[in-house]
């Protein structure tokens, strides 16, 4: 489950995808047998990589996607770089969306200008 805090820190759950016109578009060029091995790859990401406690986006593909998951991304938005990239930032919302563990975000670039993917952390609302 995906939620933000607002500013009161109240929680609200988040039941949609981010620019869900684009994630459909490309979704008509990613086969779902290659999405689902995507989500696969995610999910064993944040099991390890992750700890199932803190993941950001734009560290999980490193920069040579041949060989990998999310190759069929770049392909599916012709071959753009920028667009896989924006395209991997949605499908990994998606993925966060439908863990069983809560989870917000953030952006957290590391100097002024830098754009760096969602940031995502595990928490606990008991």
């Amino acid at each position: 489950m995906l939620v933000t805090i607002k500013n009161d820190g109240s929680i609200e759950p988040i039941t949609t995808q981010a620019r869900e016109d684009h994630f459909r578009q490309w979704m008509r060029h990613l086969p779902s047998v290659q999405f689902d091995r995507i989500c696969v790859a995610l999910n064993e990401h944040v099991e390890q990589q992750g700890k199932r406690e803190i993941v950001t986006s734009s560290w999980i593909p490193g920069s040579d996607w041949n060989g990998t998951a999310y190759l069929p991304i770049y392909q599916a938005v012709g071959e753009d770089e920028d667009m896989a990239r924006f395209f991997f930032g949605l499908i990994v919302w998606r993925v966060m969306m439908d863990r069983p563990e809560t989870w917000t975000f953030g952006r957290y670039p590391r100097k002024e200008g830098d754009v760096i993917g969602l940031t995502y952390f595990r928490v606990d609302l008991n």
